[in-house]
């Protein structure tokens, strides 16, 4: 299965909002933020924890893309990084981070794949 930039949209609507979904995020965000690696790595961690499986090159790409995009929208103030991470006792870049972190979790535990394990 190729995950594109629409897949990436059309992840579940339904279980997004779910309580138990968000706080899975939430706690895989913050693992993910804590980590000293860079970026692909900690994808393909979240890949290996979500799917059993490393991430093909393209959904890579697309995730990294879609991480970059959501560090801006926190950094800029249009997403509230306290509310997504759950974090707010975190510092400013810290909980900017998990934020992001928490959103790109958020994408693959909404994944059909993930839900299904098709």
């Amino acid at each position: 299965m190729s995950l594109d930039r629409d897949d990436i949209v059309d992840a579940a609507l339904t279980l997004l909002n779910d309580q138990v979904f968000l706080e899975a995020s939430q706690a895989l965000g913050k693992l993910l933020a804590s980590c000293s690696q860079e970026d692909a790595i900690r994808i393909g961690v979240l890949y290996r924890r979500a799917l059993s499986r490393r991430p093909h090159p393209d959904e890579l790409a697309a995730l990294q893309s879609y991480l970059n995009q959501q560090r801006e929208l926190l950094k800029a103030g249009t997403l509230d990084a306290a509310a997504i991470s759950g974090a707010k006792d975190l510092a400013e870049p810290k909980r900017i981070e998990t934020a992001a972190w928490t959103l790109v979790t958020r994408v693959v535990l909404n994944l059909d794949e993930t839900i299904t394990k098709e």
